[in-house]
């Protein structure tokens, strides 16, 4: 995880070698972008 000092922006690089992204890692990946649930949950 990179922070930007002078932007308070992250950048997050999942890497799981080959393997899918754990479910729970890609949610708190957007819970923390705070990207609202409406555009990334399924219904």
């Amino acid at each position: 995880m990179a922070i930007a000092a002078d932007q308070d922006t992250q950048v997050i690089v999942p890497s799981h070698r080959g393997r899918d992204l754990p479910t729970g890692t890609l949610r708190n990946i957007m819970i923390t972008a705070r990207i609202p649930e409406k555009e990334w949950k399924s219904p």
